[in-house]
């Protein structure tokens, strides 16, 4: 099937010593049958023989003392194969584990917005954890099981034909029974069990959801009603669970009582056979010692069939997010470029975006040199984020090209293109850890001198008095700090990997205008050549641009100088005239002749 076939082949590297390990654990289900044959030697040996020895019993209680031993050191051997294999099989399993989940954590490292607009993190999350730990119990315990109840079911009954055929002919006549109502219930079971994945994810979603938006929860009263909906979920969740082993529940009494049979049997017609003289007394007990080895295989397989279901669908979930491909990569050829620094040149050529069947850009043509500084400015949904996103490669454009240092950025190496952009975001995230690897996240290998630069270029300077400076440990997403501070770390953290383009989203939005002065004098000076992108709300953040960029519905429809475009009364103008208080286009003119270019 598609699912072990895929499991198979997860464990490439190690499939033989799986293999012999599987097999070492066979050989203590094949021993398990040297006891009954050692307790049937003791009764046809030993005590039916009391009545011949009543003179000298010596060579009888040697003969029981030496079976006895063997029956020790065959369970001691046993135990201790058992023990070892049990142990290699799960060192396999964990090899496994570590191995899909890398493989997995590296799927979705290159995964694109496409992607993670269609899957929720909670059921992302699921699949990394519960649904790949299911796969590990299918290759620890599912496939051990069944090759354990099939080894000792017909090891079982080979021993019992050399026995008697007609005896062990009316215990195997309850297996097809069996396997009929297994297979019946496999069929009923698998919808009931991809049913409860789907519950299970559900749940996780929520819950990860509602601690992430914990704020707003507490913000808007909601903690009653959200722990209402979770509940709601949760009891879902239970009932699919519930039908789920009720559907078990519904085939156990026919498993169950077919393999409550066999002893019956044993006892009939054994019985009948011992009182003929058919067989003997310890062949008797060997068969009613060893009719559990045909009925455990029966009652252990329906249990492994249950198990199976909840394996398909949790592999099934495994295999979706494995195979799948973004659409945003290098090329499959191979011919990609790697270049160790940019220069910083950016040209859109008739550049169009459609994302969802909506044109999200259309046509647009811009060329920003090398160390240039560049304002996009527009109204929400004029597509500003769109455009620098086409830049890193976070969307690809549906026409037209983008030009790096006058190259298609689709040439580009996608690790080259990323690393030589700075990126600093208004939706800031920071990461659980101290503040100098969240400033360092670009590279790890910074010094302390080189992290506390970056910080004072980004105006951060409260985190000198922080409990403990640098070492100080950021919460989840950055609680605790403001939205000004957070937006500081982003843009240290950009500027940390001195990268020859840096674009920032509206990075200063929360901070005071004394500190967004003294940013972008600090940005001005940077010690290597960076051609900025920044898209913002202010005139005030724009009015230093080389070039201010205005769109409209996906359009360029201003492009100039602070003084240009306030000598064009166009958007831009009516955005400045409405931060700076004024009524008329008038009084634009005369703060043009006082030298408004430099107004702030």
């Amino acid at each position: 099937m598609r699912q072990t076939k895929w499991v198979w082949g997860q464990i490439k590297g190690f499939q033989r010593k799986y293999i012999i390990y599987l097999m070492l654990s066979m050989i203590p289900q094949v021993m398990m049958l040297i006891n009954p044959m050692i307790t049937q030697r003791i009764v046809d040996e030993v005590l039916y023989q009391i009545a011949d020895f009543q003179g000298n019993m010596d060579p009888l209680i040697r003969h029981l003392i030496m079976l006895i031993i063997l029956m020790i050191v065959f369970t001691g051997i046993r135990t201790l194969i058992r023990y070892i294999s049990i142990v290699g099989i799960e060192d396999c399993g964990q090899l496994f584990l570590v191995s899909v989940k890398d493989k997995i954590y590296g799927k979705l490292q290159r995964q694109d917005r496409a992607f993670y607009k269609c899957h929720k993190t909670g059921d992302l999350m699921t699949r990394v954890t519960g649904d790949v730990e299911m796969g590990k119990h299918g290759l620890v315990h599912l496939l051990r099981g069944f090759l354990e109840c099939a080894v000792l079911y017909g090891a079982s009954a080979i021993y019992m034909f050399t026995k008697d055929v007609v005896l062990t002919f009316s215990l195997m006549v309850f297996t097809p029974l069996i396997f009929i109502v297994t297979y019946r219930f496999a069929v009923t079971a698998h919808p009931y069990y991809v049913a409860l994945r789907e519950k299970l994810s559900v749940l996780n979603s929520n819950a990860q959801e509602n601690i992430e938006g914990n704020r707003i929860v507490k913000a808007f009263t909601r903690e009653k009603y959200e722990k209402e909906k979770f509940k709601n979920k949760n009891w879902e969740f239970r009932n699919a669970n519930l039908k789920a082993s009720l559907v078990w529940l519904r085939y156990y009494p026919a498993i169950e009582g077919f393999s409550q049979a066999l002893p019956v049997v044993v006892l009939i017609l054994g019985g009948y056979f011992l009182m003929t003289g058919r067989i003997s007394g310890g062949t008797f007990l060997a068969f009613n010692s060893l009719c559990w080895t045909l009925a455990a295989p029966m009652r252990t397989l329906g249990m492994l069939i249950n198990d199976t279901q909840r394996f398909f669908a949790s592999m099934d979930k495994v295999i979706d997010l494995y195979e799948a491909e973004p659409s945003i990569k290098n090329k499959e050829d191979g011919s990609q470029l790697k270049v160790d620094r940019l220069k910083g040149a950016i040209e859109f050529q008739d550049v169009s975006v459609q994302l969802e069947h909506s044109d999200i850009l259309e046509h647009v043509n811009l060329k920003i040199n090398p160390g240039e500084t560049v304002t996009i400015m527009g109204a929400t949904g004029s597509g500003k984020t769109t455009i620098i996103n086409c830049i890193s490669r976070f969307i690809d454009v549906t026409g037209g090209r983008v030009l790096l240092d006058g190259i298609d950025v689709r040439d580009y190496d996608l690790d080259t293109l990323r690393r030589n952009i700075g990126v600093a975001n208004q939706d800031v995230f920071l990461f659980s850890d101290t503040v100098d690897q969240n400033i360092a996240f670009g590279n790890t290998n910074l010094h302390r001198h080189e992290i506390e630069r970056s910080a004072k270029l980004a105006k951060a300077d409260f985190i000198w008095n922080m409990g403990q400076g640098f070492e100080t440990i950021v919460g989840e997403r950055g609680t605790g700090l403001s939205g000004g501070q957070k937006q500081r770390l982003a843009l240290a953290r950009a500027l940390a990997v001195k990268p020859p383009i840096l674009i920032l989203d509206d990075t200063t939005s929360a901070v005071d205008m004394e500190t967004e002065t003294s940013i972008q004098e600090n940005l001005e000076h940077l010690d290597a050549q960076c051609t900025k992108l920044i898209i913002a709300q202010r005139f005030f953040t724009a009015r230093k641009s080389d070039k201010i960029i205005i769109l409209e519905k996906g359009k360029i429809v201003e492009c100039g100088t602070h003084k240009e475009l306030l000598k064009a009364k166009g958007y831009y103008a009516d955005i400045y005239m409405l931060q700076k208080g004024l009524f008329t286009m008038d009084e634009i003119d005369l703060e043009l002749e006082k030298g408004g270019e430099q107004d702030g």
